[in-house]
Protein backbone atom coordinates (compact mmCIF):
# COMPACT_ATOMS: atom_id res chain seq x y z
CA UNK A 1 0.00 0.00 0.00
CA UNK A 2 1.30 3.57 -0.72
CA UNK A 3 1.78 5.93 1.92
CA UNK A 4 -0.07 9.11 0.96
CA UNK A 5 1.31 11.50 3.49
CA UNK A 6 -1.10 13.12 5.77
CA UNK A 7 -4.81 14.48 5.14
CA UNK A 8 -4.21 17.10 2.18
CA UNK A 9 -0.46 16.39 1.95
CA UNK A 10 1.30 16.42 -1.37
CA UNK A 11 2.76 12.79 -2.05
CA UNK A 12 5.95 12.10 -3.37
CA UNK A 13 9.97 11.10 -2.93
CA UNK A 14 12.95 13.09 -3.36
CA UNK A 15 14.50 10.67 -6.43
CA UNK A 16 14.42 6.64 -7.06
CA UNK A 17 17.48 4.72 -6.42
CA UNK A 18 17.02 2.77 -9.28
CA UNK A 19 18.24 2.01 -12.90
CA UNK A 20 16.56 4.40 -16.00
CA UNK A 21 13.50 1.94 -16.07
CA UNK A 22 12.59 1.28 -12.10
CA UNK A 23 12.37 5.32 -11.85
CA UNK A 24 10.25 5.52 -15.09
CA UNK A 25 8.21 2.82 -12.91
CA UNK A 26 8.16 4.78 -9.53
CA UNK A 27 7.45 8.15 -11.46
CA UNK A 28 4.23 5.83 -13.13
CA UNK A 29 2.94 4.39 -9.85
CA UNK A 30 3.17 8.12 -8.37
CA UNK A 31 1.21 9.46 -11.18
CA UNK A 32 -1.42 6.64 -10.93
CA UNK A 33 -1.65 7.28 -7.18
CA UNK A 34 -2.27 10.86 -7.67
CA UNK A 35 -5.27 10.31 -9.94
CA UNK A 36 -6.77 7.51 -7.72
CA UNK A 37 -6.49 9.81 -4.53
CA UNK A 38 -6.91 13.12 -5.82
CA UNK A 39 -3.81 14.40 -3.99
CA UNK A 40 -1.50 16.74 -4.83
CA UNK A 41 2.15 15.03 -6.21
CA UNK A 42 5.95 16.60 -6.31
CA UNK A 43 7.95 16.30 -9.15
CA UNK A 44 10.46 14.25 -8.12
CA UNK A 45 14.35 14.36 -8.90
CA UNK A 46 15.59 11.69 -11.20
CA UNK A 47 18.98 10.30 -10.43
CA UNK A 48 22.59 9.13 -12.07
CA UNK A 49 23.52 5.53 -10.39
CA UNK A 50 26.81 4.57 -10.71
CA UNK A 51 26.53 0.81 -10.01
CA UNK A 52 29.99 0.19 -9.51
CA UNK A 53 30.73 3.34 -6.68
CA UNK A 54 27.00 2.69 -5.47
CA UNK A 55 26.31 6.30 -5.58
CA UNK A 56 23.03 8.88 -7.15
CA UNK A 57 23.15 11.83 -8.07
CA UNK A 58 19.95 13.68 -8.25
CA UNK A 59 19.40 16.05 -11.52
CA UNK A 60 16.16 18.23 -12.23
CA UNK A 61 12.95 15.96 -14.07
CA UNK A 62 12.95 18.43 -16.61
CA UNK A 63 17.12 17.98 -17.26
CA UNK A 64 16.03 14.29 -18.57
CA UNK A 65 12.27 14.70 -19.59
CA UNK A 66 10.11 17.18 -22.15
CA UNK A 67 8.25 18.41 -18.61
CA UNK A 68 6.18 19.99 -20.91
CA UNK A 69 4.89 17.11 -22.13
CA UNK A 70 4.74 15.72 -18.37
CA UNK A 71 2.42 18.69 -17.02
CA UNK A 72 0.49 18.79 -20.15
CA UNK A 73 -0.43 15.18 -19.37
CA UNK A 74 -1.43 15.98 -15.72
CA UNK A 75 -3.56 18.51 -17.00
CA UNK A 76 -5.25 15.78 -19.02
CA UNK A 77 -5.99 13.99 -16.02
CA UNK A 78 -6.98 16.80 -13.67
CA UNK A 79 -3.35 15.63 -11.35
CA UNK A 80 -2.66 19.20 -9.45
CA UNK A 81 1.29 19.36 -9.31
CA UNK A 82 2.60 20.68 -6.39
CA UNK A 83 4.89 24.05 -6.63
CA UNK A 84 7.50 22.09 -4.04
CA UNK A 85 11.33 21.26 -4.52
CA UNK A 86 11.13 17.70 -3.65
CA UNK A 87 14.99 17.37 -2.61
CA UNK A 88 13.66 17.79 1.17
CA UNK A 89 11.98 14.56 0.90
CA UNK A 90 13.08 10.85 1.51
CA UNK A 91 14.52 8.98 -1.43
CA UNK A 92 13.12 6.07 -2.42
CA UNK A 93 9.70 5.46 -3.87
CA UNK A 94 9.93 2.12 -3.90
CA UNK A 95 6.06 1.87 -2.84
CA UNK A 96 5.06 3.94 -6.00
CA UNK A 97 7.69 1.16 -8.02
CA UNK A 98 5.53 -1.75 -7.06
CA UNK A 99 2.47 0.24 -7.73
CA UNK A 100 3.59 1.45 -11.30
CA UNK A 101 4.60 -2.47 -11.81
CA UNK A 102 1.44 -3.72 -11.22
CA UNK A 103 -0.18 -1.20 -13.23
CA UNK A 104 1.57 -1.45 -15.41
CA UNK A 105 0.65 -5.55 -15.51
CA UNK A 106 -3.05 -5.17 -14.89
CA UNK A 107 -2.29 -3.76 -18.70
CA UNK A 108 -5.16 -5.44 -20.65
CA UNK A 109 -2.42 -8.18 -23.22
CA UNK A 110 -3.02 -7.20 -27.05
CA UNK A 111 -5.26 -4.20 -27.31
CA UNK A 112 -7.00 -0.66 -25.01
CA UNK A 113 -9.47 -2.67 -23.51
CA UNK A 114 -9.61 -2.51 -19.72
CA UNK A 115 -10.24 0.46 -17.40
CA UNK A 116 -6.78 2.75 -16.93
CA UNK A 117 -5.50 1.52 -20.21
CA UNK A 118 -5.16 4.95 -21.77
CA UNK A 119 -4.20 6.22 -19.17
CA UNK A 120 -1.01 4.15 -18.93
CA UNK A 121 -0.61 4.39 -22.76
CA UNK A 122 -0.61 8.57 -22.50
CA UNK A 123 1.65 8.60 -19.61
CA UNK A 124 4.45 6.83 -21.24
CA UNK A 125 4.39 8.36 -24.20
CA UNK A 126 4.60 11.82 -22.49
CA UNK A 127 7.97 10.59 -21.01
CA UNK A 128 9.67 11.93 -23.94
CA UNK A 129 13.36 12.30 -23.00
CA UNK A 130 15.25 15.38 -24.44
CA UNK A 131 18.14 12.65 -25.99
CA UNK A 132 15.40 11.36 -28.82
CA UNK A 133 15.90 14.14 -30.95
CA UNK A 134 19.33 15.24 -30.57
CA UNK A 135 21.57 14.82 -33.37
CA UNK A 136 23.78 12.33 -31.24
CA UNK A 137 21.08 9.69 -31.31
CA UNK A 138 20.05 10.11 -35.15
CA UNK A 139 23.45 10.01 -36.41
CA UNK A 140 23.68 6.53 -34.08
CA UNK A 141 20.77 5.25 -35.36
CA UNK A 142 21.98 5.93 -38.23
CA UNK A 143 25.17 4.60 -38.20
CA UNK A 144 24.34 1.17 -36.86
CA UNK A 145 20.76 0.85 -38.19
CA UNK A 146 21.43 2.26 -41.99
CA UNK A 147 25.22 2.38 -42.30
CA UNK A 148 26.74 -0.59 -40.62
CA UNK A 149 23.00 -2.93 -41.61
CA UNK A 150 22.33 -3.65 -38.32
CA UNK A 151 18.86 -5.22 -37.87
CA UNK A 152 19.27 -7.00 -34.41
CA UNK A 153 19.73 -5.30 -31.07
CA UNK A 154 20.00 -7.45 -28.37
CA UNK A 155 20.08 -5.98 -24.33
CA UNK A 156 23.34 -8.42 -22.20
CA UNK A 157 21.97 -8.47 -19.08
CA UNK A 158 25.69 -9.22 -17.61
CA UNK A 159 26.33 -6.76 -15.29
CA UNK A 160 27.84 -6.58 -11.78
CA UNK A 161 24.46 -5.62 -10.15
CA UNK A 162 22.73 -8.24 -12.30
CA UNK A 163 24.57 -11.04 -10.56
CA UNK A 164 23.39 -9.51 -6.82
CA UNK A 165 20.21 -9.41 -8.16
CA UNK A 166 19.06 -12.97 -9.62
CA UNK A 167 21.09 -14.29 -6.31
CA UNK A 168 18.75 -12.15 -4.25
CA UNK A 169 15.57 -12.25 -6.25
CA UNK A 170 15.81 -14.91 -8.66
CA UNK A 171 17.35 -17.71 -7.37
CA UNK A 172 14.70 -20.44 -5.95
CA UNK A 173 11.89 -18.65 -6.88
CA UNK A 174 11.51 -19.07 -10.53
CA UNK A 175 11.46 -22.29 -12.97
CA UNK A 176 14.68 -23.65 -12.49
CA UNK A 177 15.00 -24.24 -15.85
CA UNK A 178 15.05 -20.33 -17.24
CA UNK A 179 17.71 -18.88 -17.86
CA UNK A 180 17.88 -15.56 -16.62
CA UNK A 181 21.91 -15.61 -15.68
CA UNK A 182 23.15 -16.21 -19.29
CA UNK A 183 27.33 -15.84 -20.36
CA UNK A 184 27.34 -13.21 -23.48
CA UNK A 185 28.07 -16.55 -25.38
CA UNK A 186 25.18 -18.04 -24.65
CA UNK A 187 22.94 -15.33 -25.49
CA UNK A 188 24.09 -15.41 -28.83
CA UNK A 189 23.86 -19.24 -29.28
CA UNK A 190 20.51 -18.12 -28.89
CA UNK A 191 20.02 -15.31 -31.15
CA UNK A 192 21.87 -17.42 -34.40
CA UNK A 193 19.62 -20.58 -33.51
CA UNK A 194 16.28 -18.28 -33.70
CA UNK A 195 17.73 -15.62 -36.07
CA UNK A 196 20.38 -18.06 -38.25
CA UNK A 197 22.18 -15.31 -40.54
CA UNK A 198 22.87 -12.89 -37.47
CA UNK A 199 26.25 -11.80 -38.48
CA UNK A 200 26.30 -8.22 -36.67
CA UNK A 201 24.53 -7.38 -32.79
CA UNK A 202 24.14 -4.34 -31.93
CA UNK A 203 24.50 -4.86 -27.42
CA UNK A 204 22.96 -2.80 -24.96
CA UNK A 205 24.28 -2.79 -21.80
CA UNK A 206 26.12 -0.50 -18.41
CA UNK A 207 29.73 -1.44 -20.18
CA UNK A 208 31.25 0.18 -16.98
CA UNK A 209 29.95 -2.30 -15.05
CA UNK A 210 30.44 -5.24 -17.07
CA UNK A 211 31.92 -8.40 -15.05
CA UNK A 212 34.20 -9.75 -18.32
CA UNK A 213 35.64 -6.89 -20.41
CA UNK A 214 33.97 -5.93 -23.72
CA UNK A 215 37.20 -6.53 -25.77
CA UNK A 216 37.03 -10.19 -24.61
CA UNK A 217 33.48 -10.66 -25.11
CA UNK A 218 33.84 -9.60 -28.39
CA UNK A 219 36.79 -11.58 -29.07
CA UNK A 220 34.99 -14.73 -27.81
CA UNK A 221 31.82 -14.29 -30.17
CA UNK A 222 33.71 -13.55 -33.34
CA UNK A 223 35.93 -16.79 -32.55
CA UNK A 224 32.87 -19.22 -31.76
CA UNK A 225 30.53 -17.72 -33.85
CA UNK A 226 31.57 -15.26 -36.19
CA UNK A 227 29.67 -12.66 -35.05
CA UNK A 228 30.89 -9.18 -34.54
CA UNK A 229 29.16 -7.44 -31.78
CA UNK A 230 28.83 -3.73 -31.64
CA UNK A 231 28.14 -1.30 -28.92
CA UNK A 232 27.39 2.15 -28.63
CA UNK A 233 31.38 3.08 -27.46
CA UNK A 234 31.94 1.59 -30.59
CA UNK A 235 30.70 5.18 -32.30
CA UNK A 236 31.63 7.42 -29.86
CA UNK A 237 34.72 9.14 -29.49
CA UNK A 238 36.29 10.32 -26.38
CA UNK A 239 35.04 14.02 -26.39
CA UNK A 240 31.63 12.45 -27.14
CA UNK A 241 31.74 9.88 -24.09
CA UNK A 242 33.25 12.86 -21.81
CA UNK A 243 30.48 14.53 -22.36
CA UNK A 244 27.85 11.81 -21.29
CA UNK A 245 26.43 10.73 -17.92
CA UNK A 246 25.88 7.09 -16.86
CA UNK A 247 22.23 8.29 -17.38
CA UNK A 248 22.92 9.68 -20.33
CA UNK A 249 24.41 6.20 -21.83
CA UNK A 250 21.35 4.23 -20.74
CA UNK A 251 18.88 6.61 -22.59
CA UNK A 252 20.69 6.29 -25.71
CA UNK A 253 20.98 2.82 -25.11
CA UNK A 254 16.55 2.46 -24.67
CA UNK A 255 15.89 4.88 -27.41
CA UNK A 256 17.99 2.59 -29.63
CA UNK A 257 15.91 -0.35 -28.63
CA UNK A 258 12.95 1.46 -29.69
CA UNK A 259 14.06 1.87 -33.04
CA UNK A 260 15.86 -1.40 -33.53
CA UNK A 261 14.31 -4.09 -36.11
CA UNK A 262 14.62 -6.54 -33.76
CA UNK A 263 15.54 -6.25 -30.64
CA UNK A 264 16.29 -9.14 -28.36
CA UNK A 265 15.63 -8.77 -24.19
CA UNK A 266 15.21 -10.69 -20.76
CA UNK A 267 11.55 -10.11 -19.51
CA UNK A 268 13.15 -10.17 -15.82
CA UNK A 269 14.42 -6.96 -16.68
CA UNK A 270 12.56 -3.39 -16.47
CA UNK A 271 14.56 -2.22 -19.30
CA UNK A 272 13.57 -5.20 -22.35
CA UNK A 273 10.02 -4.91 -20.87
CA UNK A 274 9.78 -1.25 -21.26
CA UNK A 275 11.14 -1.24 -24.48
CA UNK A 276 8.38 -3.36 -25.86
CA UNK A 277 5.85 -1.52 -23.76
CA UNK A 278 6.62 1.84 -25.00
CA UNK A 279 7.48 0.62 -28.37
CA UNK A 280 3.60 -0.13 -27.87
CA UNK A 281 2.61 2.66 -26.69
CA UNK A 282 4.10 5.26 -29.21
CA UNK A 283 3.44 3.15 -32.23
CA UNK A 284 -0.23 2.10 -31.28
CA UNK A 285 -0.01 -1.51 -32.32
CA UNK A 286 1.18 -4.58 -31.06
CA UNK A 287 5.01 -5.82 -31.25
CA UNK A 288 5.78 -8.37 -33.08
CA UNK A 289 9.83 -8.28 -33.79
CA UNK A 290 10.88 -8.49 -29.83
CA UNK A 291 12.17 -11.48 -28.25
CA UNK A 292 13.71 -12.77 -24.69
CA UNK A 293 16.22 -15.01 -24.30
CA UNK A 294 15.72 -15.95 -20.50
CA UNK A 295 13.62 -19.25 -21.86
CA UNK A 296 13.79 -22.92 -21.19
CA UNK A 297 15.04 -23.93 -24.38
CA UNK A 298 18.15 -23.54 -26.34
CA UNK A 299 16.87 -20.52 -28.83
CA UNK A 300 14.57 -17.31 -28.31
CA UNK A 301 11.01 -16.78 -27.70
CA UNK A 302 8.98 -14.46 -29.64
CA UNK A 303 7.43 -12.18 -27.02
CA UNK A 304 3.49 -11.89 -27.25
CA UNK A 305 2.67 -9.76 -24.35
CA UNK A 306 3.65 -6.28 -25.72
CA UNK A 307 6.74 -5.81 -22.65
CA UNK A 308 3.48 -6.50 -19.70
CA UNK A 309 4.60 -9.52 -17.68
CA UNK A 310 7.93 -10.91 -16.24
CA UNK A 311 7.31 -14.27 -16.49
CA UNK A 312 8.95 -15.55 -19.74
CA UNK A 313 6.02 -18.14 -20.28
CA UNK A 314 3.34 -15.37 -19.74
CA UNK A 315 5.12 -13.29 -21.77
CA UNK A 316 5.93 -15.58 -24.86
CA UNK A 317 2.33 -16.96 -24.66
CA UNK A 318 1.91 -18.71 -27.83
CA UNK A 319 4.92 -18.17 -29.18
CA UNK A 320 6.59 -19.51 -32.54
Amino acid sequence: MVDTGGEGDAIGYAYNGGGLNNQKLALFGLFKNARDTGRKLVLPYISIVDQIAGSHRPIALDAVFEVDAVTSFARRYEIAIADEDASSREPGGWDYFRAGAQGKRSFSRGGTNGPGDQFTIDFFRCLVPRARNSYLLRKLASDVFEQAGVSVMAQFRVETDWEKYSDRNLAGKVDAREDYLLTPQAIVAKILATLPGTKTIYVACDEHALTVPKASIRQVCREQFGVDLLWKSDFFGTFELSALNFLDLSLIDFEMALRAPVFVGISRSTFSNNATFEKYCLSGSDVSTHYIYNTTEDRLWLRTDNGVVPDPVEASRGHD
